[in-house]
């Protein structure tokens, strides 16, 4: 399946969010879905991760999940310091703030003409996040289904 990337810009109460779409190119009314990353935000696992499931035909929506702490497009190391401080902004972020930008992408889903309405998901990537966004996806009645989806390397 060929697939269409793409990055919106979605507004919070803590500003800008960057969020990465990737969806499949054929036309067609699909479910959607709003992938949190791991604490290192969009890296190569999580591009990968997002393609396969619009090749699976969703329109997956990955949002910088720490956009109110780090430069737009940033990506942590996978190593001790990108650890540390992903950890510590995993922490640092209210689950107000996840909440809140669990409900900007979903907001955003509903105005896609691509996405069924009602069919819409929340997953998070990693298990380091699992908490902090298991609020934000029972928030929201529009979410439809929860998943985590863990990685393995």
């Amino acid at each position: 399946m060929i697939l269409e990337e793409s990055v919106v810009e979605l507004q919070t109460p803590s500003g800008v969010m960057n969020t990465h779409v990737s969806k499949p190119v054929a036309a067609g009314c699909r479910p959607g879905i709003v992938l949190f990353s791991e604490i290192y935000q969009r890296t190569g696992p999580i591009r990968r991760m997002a393609a396969m499931l619009a090749g699976q035909g969703f329109v997956v929506l990955v949002p910088e999940i720490f956009h109110e702490l780090e430069p737009a497009g940033s990506v942590l190391a996978y190593d001790a310091a990108g650890t540390e401080r992903g950890n510590r902004h995993k922490v640092g972020k209210t689950v107000a703030a996840y909440d809140a930008d669990a409900r900007a992408c979903l907001d955003y889903l509903q105005t896609r003409d691509d996405v069924d309405e009602g069919r819409a998901g929340c997953a998070t990537a990693e298990q380091c996040l699992e908490r902090e966004v298991r609020n934000a996806q029972h928030v929201d009645e529009r979410v439809a289904k929860k998943r985590a989806l863990r990685q393995t390397q």
